[in-house]
This record gives structure tokens, sequence and C-alpha cells, in this order.
């Protein structure tokens, strides 16, 4: 360890200030303590240094003094700032930063800089942005001028580091054009250059376009949401999020590219940093696009001037450049994934490269046998080294991942590569038509071996599960071993640690299959005000009403279930709150069937309904009571028909029974007290042990007479913080807790039930 120090000392010193930025992140404005901290830790690393230890340590104490005043500045300067516009109704005019994009509600989304604030001083500071959400059908282009009065979100919305500084939320009430563009601006010139790669992309077919278009540009708005969710099932969600690999990919073809046409290194060398200037832009200055062009920028400054570039100092100083200058980035997960990435590569390439315990005796084939080996390594060596942050950041770990990128990560670079050819190219007729008929075959085979993979069953598993985490740091020690024995490393035994792998992933499947079987995990999803009930089992589920304020708690439910299957969407009426997200569930889902109540207006979703039928989904309009067998040995059952008799239609909702090993849930809708009294005649088939509050709590809803029928243990409610409606009502929450526990999504977020052949336990 002291040999590798002493060959290293920017790299520890570097450490410390990375040290001390993580430190920071966790004391926010405490800047005195965090450099303290920071001190300590400076110390403890370079004490094993016996040369020159007093520069080492009053270099390690400067680093991490200078990341703390850098902390110290943005909390103080532009985060307590920022968040004193929460909650606040403003009147502004602004820049728009990024292109319009549609959301998930349909509305549209765009990231603007408050340039001024209407008779007020509370002007957003430097770092900050202001994403601004909108109804207006109409696009905003970057460098537009815009005039916007703007509901702020509240502060709980803003309390995260984004690797783009601190996202204020915001709702425009009213907005005006000022100005279209300004040609002249940095931020639009990106934007045309980007446009011009997308074009010329274009001329591949529209598949394999969308996906090209993903991989250089990171825009996936034209790419298939089926693919996207089936891509990212099987562990290669990196592969859309540009990174460091791609401008890695990007600087090794241009590199070629000049080589093949015969220049010199030097000249190369210079020519491949322009093209890391360009991959820069058309990635939108992506925070870990920045980090690998500062280490090329490095490694290449080394080479010119004849001076050895190591690699790990490289890494640590590009780190620490990016904390010193945008410190919110410690804790965002693009900048820990793309440093963790590039640190396996560093570090466990060697001992993943097969190709160094074999060889071909023809040299082509042995050079076309390393690139492959080399290409893979390095995959596998980053996605297991972004192992621990996935564990930590997201709770979940893929087992199919390897193997992914084992089978796909040569193809994909191939395709890649036919991407930036067609831009290069594409004024050739003839290359052209051969570069997109290539790139078409490709593409077809990565959509093959997406399609094969996904078939898989219990292929990620979640963090939360019992004893996972015993299981983790078994598998963290063997990766210990790997680094400690790294530089005695005899070719040979790479085998060793290779079945240790295997038999890690075994157990994992394991942990997961015991624990999935034969359980239903009911959730009933924070969406704000609005409901979404979600029952999964074995990688498929059924769901319950589908709408509310906002999105993201509904896809974390199915993506942490691991749900690659919709057999049932239930609506029991299409109220905005309960049916906004149809639409985005059938663009990114296979859905089997989507049930509703004959009494509800089609006409309401009928776009929805045809794009769902055009998918291969059934419709089915109800008429009738039914019970319909899901999930392999559970069954939804439909209440609908003494809906008819209702004296008044606002709000009449179909009632749907979930059973399952003899535990049952009640999912009303948005049911009023007249239904509730004609509902009655049920009697006993509405029992239940799980109810969701109709209406999500209304002060009319479960009087005694029909609670009696329910009679549950638990009883949810579904409801946003701090509603305009004052649910739930007082009234009710006595009624219904004099006879059942009461849980609120307002107050506990998403509430997990487990329902198996044991009865039913509350997770959360």
């Amino acid at each position: 360890m002291n040999e590798f120090i002493k060959k290293r000392p920017l790299f520890c010193v570097c450490l410390s200030g990375i040290f001390s930025a993580f430190i920071c992140s966790f004391m926010e404005s405490r800047a005195i303590f965090a450099f303290l901290c920071a001190v300590v830790f400076a110390i403890f690393f370079v004490l094993p240094l016996k040369f020159e230890l007093k520069k080492a340590v009053i270099l390690s104490l400067i680093f991490s003094a200078l990341m703390s005043v850098s902390f110290f500045a943005y909390y103080k300067f532009t985060y307590e700032k920022a968040c004193r516009l929460n909650s606040s109704i403003i009147s502004a005019n602004c820049t728009v930063l990024t292109e319009s994009v549609s959301t998930a509600s349909g509305n549209y989304s765009v990231d603007i800089y408050i340039n001024s604030i209407d008779e007020n001083e509370l002007n957003l500071p430097e770092g900050c942005k202001l994403r601004l959400y909108y109804s207006q059908d109409k696009t905003f282009l970057p460098s537009a001028r815009i005039n916007a009065e703007i509901q702020v979100a509240d502060t709980e919305s803003n309390d995260k580091f984004d690797a783009d500084g601190v996202h204020i939320t915001g709702y425009a009430t009213k907005i005006t054009t000022d100005k279209e563009y300004d040609a002249k601006s940095f931020s639009y010139m990106c934007y045309k250059a980007r446009n011009f790669v997308s074009n010329r992309i274009d001329s591949f077919n529209t598949e394999t376009a969308a996906f090209v278009t993903g991989m250089i540009l990171g825009d996936k708005s034209k790419m298939s949401g089926v693919f996207v969710n089936k891509f990212s099932d099987i562990g290669m969600s990196h592969v859309m999020a540009v990174s460091g690999m791609h401008l890695l990919f990007a600087v090794l073809f241009f590199d070629f590219l000049f080589a093949f046409f015969g220049m010199g290194y030097k000249l190369r060398c210079m020519f491949s940093a322009l093209s890391v200037i360009l991959f820069l832009i058309l990635s939108g200055f992506a925070v870990s696009c920045i980090r690998s062009a500062i280490m090329v920028f490095i490694l290449y400054a080394g080479k010119l001037t004849n001076k050895f570039s190591d690699s790990l100092t490289s890494l640590s100083f590009a780190a620490f450049l990016i904390l010193l200058v945008t410190p919110f980035n410690v804790r965002s997960a693009s900048f820990v994934l793309s440093a963790s990435a590039t640190l396996g590569i560093i570090v466990l390439t060697p001992i993943f490269n097969l190709s160094r315990c074999f060889s071909f005796k023809n040299y082509h084939a042995d050079k076309v046998f390393r690139f492959v080996c080399t290409s893979v390594a390095v995959s596998l060596a980053a996605n297991v080294a972004c192992l621990p942050a996935l564990i930590i950041m997201f709770k979940e770990v893929n087992l199919l991942s390897p193997l992914s990128n084992i089978l796909l990560i040569f193809p994909i670079q191939t395709l890649f590569y036919l991407g930036f050819a067609q831009i290069v190219l594409s004024f050739i007729p003839v290359l052209s038509s051969v570069l997109s008929n290539t790139a078409s075959y490709i593409y077809n085979l990565i959509k093959y071996i997406t399609e094969w993979e996904y078939s898989f069953k219990f292929t990620s598993i979640n963090a939360g599960y019992k004893y996972f985490h015993l299981v983790f740091a078994l598998f963290g020690v063997l990766i210990l071993g790997i680094f400690v024995y790294y530089f005695k490393f005899p070719k040979k035994k790479i085998y060793p640690y290779v079945y240790s792998y295997v038999i890690f992933c075994l157990i994992l499947f394991a942990i997961n299959f015991f624990n999935s079987r034969n359980t239903v995990k009911a959730e009933f999803v924070d969406v704000g005000q609005g409901s979404c009930t979600i029952f999964s089992k074995d990688e498929s589920a059924v769901i319950i009403d589908c709408g509310g304020q906002y999105t993201d708690k509904l896809y974390e439910s199915l993506k942490y279930s691991y749900v690659k299957n919709i057999e049932l969407i239930a609506l029991t009426h299409f109220d905005t709150d309960h049916v906004k997200y149809l639409l985005n569930l059938v663009n990114s889902y296979d859905i089997e069937k989507i049930i509703f109540p004959e009494f509800c207006d089609v006409k309401e979703i009928s776009d929805v309904l045809e794009k769902a039928v055009t998918n291969g989904t059934e419709i089915i309009s109800m008429t009738e009571d039914v019970t319909i067998d899901v999930l392999d040995g559970a069954s939804v059952t439909v209440f609908l028909s003494r809906a008819y008799d209702v004296r008044r239609n606002d709000n009449t909702s179909a009632l749907y029974k979930f059973e399952y090993c003899g535990s049952s849930v009640v999912c009303p809708g948005d049911m009023n007290y007249f239904q509730e009294l004609v509902y009655v005649g049920y009697g006993s088939l509405l029992d239940c042990d799980i109810l969701l509050a109709p209406h999500h709590g209304s002060s009319g809803n479960l009087i005694d007479t029909i609670l009696d029928l329910y009679s549950p243990d638990y009883t949810v409610i579904s409801c946003g913080k701090d509603n305009s409606y004052g649910h739930p009502s007082e009234n009710l929450l006595k009624r219904v807790s004099a006879v059942s526990q009461v849980l609120r999504t307002d107050q506990m977020s998403t509430i997990t039930f487990m329902l198996n052949s044991k009865g039913y336990e509350l997770v959360k």
C-alpha cells in the first residue's frame, strides 16, 4: 500500500478533497465541522507517506478546505436563496435552457432560468434552474425569452441534489413569449447541432434511428417505451444514459478514422480532443461526459508532453474539479455511477480480460479476439464496480446485467460507430445505404437478444430482502480481495473469482425466488391527490386505477416489483385523478386487458384505448358483476350492477375486490353516499381485510351501515398532502378509526402489504 500511495500522491490529495465533499453534503452549510472531518481524514490518509509528509499533508488540507468553501458558498448563496421561492406565486421573466418535452400526464416541461421577478428581489441565483410544467400546447426552444406566472412547489420537493444544480419545480398558470429564440446564443447553437446530427441519423429506419439517437444524444423520446423498459430490465439502461462510456466510444471512433487517413500521432490527439468537445455538445454536457472529457484531456496532455499520466490520478483529479465547481454532484446518481464505473474499468478490466489467458496463432484472429475480450471486460468491470452504488442508491441488483453486457456490448458499440459513420458519410448515397442496412441488422440482433433475456423470470432482486446485505457484504470482501492482490494476480487464478461471482448470483437468485414465491404484494401508491393500487406477483401485475398528481411513485413501484407484464388494468371511473397515467402505462408496458364500467363516457379516453388496441390489449366495457382470474391464483371481482340504481351519477364508480389465499382488498373508487346506500344490498360479499377508503376519505363516505359490512382490519386513505379538498375529513377518521387501523398515503407515502398463505402482513 505504501508503494501504491508513493506513486500517486496527487491521487491521495484529490481523494481528501472528494471525501470533504462527501462529508459536506451531509453537513449542508456547516462547513467548519465538515472541514474538520476532512482534515482528520487527510492526516490519516497521508500518514503512510514517509516522503515529503509535510508537503502532502498541507496539500491535502488545502484541497479539503477548498471543497468545504465551495459547499459553503453553494448552500449559502445558491441552495438556501433558491429555496426562499418555495410555495410562492411569482411573475417572472425567464430564459429557456432546454427544449420543451412532453410529460407522462400529457403536459409539457422545460428548464428555465429566471432573469427577474416582478416586484421581488429574490431572483433565482446562479447554479439554479426551475423546471417549469405547463399545459399550453406550445414547444419552447433553448434561448427563448418568456414571461410566466409560476406557482413554485414546496421545500420538500426541492430538498435534493441534482446533477444539473438545484431544480426548483414550478407550475405555470400563464405563459407569453417575448422572443422565440436567440440565434447567436450558445444554447441555441448547441440545439441546432443536435438537430443536425439527429436528422442525419434519421436516414436509418425508424426503430434503429431512435435507438442510435438515444445512445448518441440521450434523447429517448422517439423510442418505444415498451422496448426502453425491457432494455432497462435486462440491466442495460446505462446504454441509454449518455455517459463517459459513449464519449470513449466517440474518441476511439475518431481516433481510428484519423489514423486511417494517415494523420500523425500528435495531430491525431489534437483532433480527437476536438471530437471530445463535439460530443460534449451533443450530450448536452452530461456530468459523466464532463468527467470523462477531463480525464481524456489529462491523458492527451501527458502524452503530448511526453509525461506519464496515471489513470487513477486522472480520475481523482477530474472528480475533484467537477465537485469543486458543482459540489451538488457528490450525491447525484449520474456522477457516482460514472466515477464508480471508471474506477472499475481501471482496476478490474485486466482481471476480467480473458485474452490474457488465451491466444491465437493467427495475428488477425488474435487481434479480433483481444478487441472483443477487452470490450466485454470493460463493460463487466464497470458493471461490477457500480454494484455497491446501485444497491445503496436504488436498492436493487439485476442478475442479468453481466450476461447482457457480454452478449450486447459489442453489437451496441458497433451500432454506435455506425451511427457516427452515418453522421459523417450520409452525403454519399451508396455508403449511407450500406450503413443503414448494416445498422438495421445489428439493431434487430440487439432487439432479439433483449426479448430473449426479458423472458427470463426472477432476474432482479430488491436489496430490502432479509439476509441480502449479509450476502452483499461477502461479495464486497471478494472484490476487496481482488483489489488487494491486484499486482500479484497470476493469469490462471482468474477462475475462482469468476466462479465466486456466479455463486453470488445464484444465491441472490435463490433469495429472490423463495421470497417471491406464492406471495402477492399489494401497494397503495402515493400518487398525491389521486388513487392507484398495484397487486404484483411473479413479475406480473394488476392495477386498479392509475391517476394522481404525479407519476414517479407509480413507476418506481412497478420497477421495484420488477413488473414486466400487466395482466389487468381496472378503472373504477374516468376522473383524471384515477386515469391520468393510463396513456403512459399503455406506451410503456405489455397490457393484456383494460376493464371499466359501461356507464363511463369512453370519449374521455378514446385515444388511449385506441392506442391500447393497436398494442394488442383487450378492452372490456363491463355491464354486470363478474370475477376475473389473475396472477395465477388470485381473482378480481367487479361489483357494478347496483351502481345503475344510484339516484345521482356524480362520482359513480365500480367497486373491485381483490382476493388471494383468503385475504381480500376492496377498492371502491369515488363511490358517493347514495351509491354506498345501494351497495349495502351486497351484504357480506363486501367483507374485506383491507379497505381503500372511497373518495379519498370524503366526509359523506363510509357510513356505519356499510362500514360494518366491510369490517376491515386496515383502512387506507389515498390523498395528497395539504390538499385543497380537506381530505380526509375528521368525521370520517373518527368513524373509521373506531373499527380499524387507519393508514394514510399523505403521511406514510406508499403503503405496502404482503398477501400469502399465512395471511397478510403490513410491510410499510
